[in-house]
Order: C-alpha cells, then structure tokens, then sequence
C-alpha cells in the first residue's frame, strides 16, 4: 500500500520507482534504487562474491541524543558497492602527488576540483538514495524506540524537495584521524554521515551528554545530527580499525582493505517561495 499520510522525502522518484509502502520491511525486502543502480553500473557481477553474514541484519538505532542519532547496519553489502562505485567513478583527485610529512586524511576530489558534489534530492543516485533511505526508516517507525522530538522535526524539515551535497574523506588505517569539531552550518542543514570500508573510532559529545560517547562506526553505519552552532554537536574520528573491512568492499576495491571512506551528505530543504 502507498502511504499518504506520512511525510515522505522524495515524493516524485518514490512514486515513480513504486516504493512508498507503509511498512518499512515490506519497503527494504524489494530492490532498491542503490541496488537497481549497482545492477545497470556493474559491469559482470561476480556470482561467487563474498558478502558478509552482518552486512544482511536488520538495523538497529541509537538514539545519542536530541540532535544525534547512529543506525547500525543501515544499507546493505550491495546499498555499500553500489556507492563505492558511484564516488570511484566520480573521483578526479590527484593521487600521484607527494605525500605530506605528516600522514592525515584525504578530501577525494570531484569534477573539476571540487571537494562537494553539488546534487538535488530528485537526482537518482545512491548519494541520495542513502539519505531517501535514512528517511524512511527512521520516520517510518524502523528505529528502536520513539525518535526525540527535536531529531524527528530535523528529519521532517528536509522532506520534499532538497539540496544535497556529498563530501568524502579518506582515512588509512590505523592513524586516520579528525580532531573534535563542530561543523558550525546554520543554514538548517543536516549531515548524513556514513563509513564504507574500515570501522572508524569514533566520538560524540553534545551539551548533554556529561562525557561523550565513543563507539565503532562500521561499514554501513549511519550517523545523522544537526550540524548547527547552537546544537553543539562535537565529533572526531579518533583511529581506523585495522583489518576490519568487510570483504564485500575489500573483494571490490584493494584501497578499501586499509582505508574508511567518511562519506558525507549535507541535506538542506528548499523552501517553497
């Protein structure tokens, strides 16, 4: 059944692709646009391609706080490839330059020379169709528990039409590393933020939150919060988890076997004039 009633992020291509479903299982059990577009950009698919047990549970969520919320094992082994794909296919960074004296994380580069890729949420992709994704899942009832007001507004604000802009960060394992940061966007963006390859070491400290909060974000992990001063939401990348990419990306690509590929999408709704 089509909902009309929920809020739904991308109306057009979601009605066009017949994948707006009240419930959300019934939702992820078909073929989805990242793995309709893995299919027609795969050039021979490996019948015999290993892809891990993990990569096949169902998600879980936690909720970290008003402004933060992490969602293990959101796409799946193919959600994952497909991409890899699309950002390798994509990138136009300079490789072949010295290496810095001091090993840090590298900005991948997309046409020509810009570290964001400029997109819109009707652009099929699986940039965006892993924000569609999160969407779904998450104001569709999928997560467990009740979603914060606050993150539950977020989510909202950025339904219908909107601006989407994909970031990726190259870490190499184990030394990669961010410093404790706020993004500081007051522009009512979110970010979707997200690991392909390596675990990351990470950490989360909202106003909140007397400590912080460090936890693995593994490959297909999700990671959405405001990204605005007011929220105050710090994180850092603190290492790379060596050997702990997942075959069906370390089968795909050799960079991926010692490296995290952060890959960032920024998500502002267009208001309507």
């Amino acid at each position: 059944r089509k909902s009309s009633s929920l809020p739904l992020f991308y109306k057009n291509t979601c009605y066009q692709n017949d994948r707006l479903f009240c419930d959300v299982d019934a939702c992820v059990t078909l073929p989805s646009t990242l793995e309709r577009f893995s299919a027609k950009t795969s050039s021979s698919p490996d019948p015999n391609r290993n892809v891990t047990p993990k990569s096949r549970m169902s998600p879980t969520t936690t909720i970290l706080d008003d402004t933060c919320i992490h969602i293990h094992g959101l796409l799946s082994a193919d959600d994952q490839c497909a991409l890899l794909d699309y950002i390798n296919e994509r990138d136009c960074t300079n490789y072949g330059a010295p290496p810095p004296m001091v090993p840090s994380p590298k900005t991948l580069m997309f046409g020509l020379g810009r570290p964001m890729l400029p997109l819109t949420s009707s652009d099929p992709s699986p940039a965006t169709e892993m924000v569609d994704r999160t969407q779904q899942y998450v104001l569709r009832g999928g997560h467990d528990g009740s979603v914060p007001i606050h993150c539950s507004n977020l989510l909202s604000s950025a339904v219908g039409e909107a601006e989407v802009s994909m970031a990726v960060i190259r870490y190499e394992a184990p030394d990669g590393k961010f410093p404790l940061h706020c993004d500081h966007c007051n522009d009512g963006s979110l970010v979707y933020l997200m690991t392909l390859g390596c675990a990351a070491h990470f950490f989360v400290k909202t106003p909140s939150m007397e400590r912080g909060k460090a936890f693995d974000l593994e490959s297909g992990d999700m990671l959405v919060f405001d990204a605005s001063t007011a929220a105050n939401v710090l994180h850092a990348v603190k290492g790379i988890k060596e050997g702990s990419c997942p075959s069906h990306l370390a089968e795909r690509s050799e960079v991926m076997r010692a490296h995290r590929y952060g890959v960032q999408c920024r998500v502002r709704g267009i208001q309507k004039s």
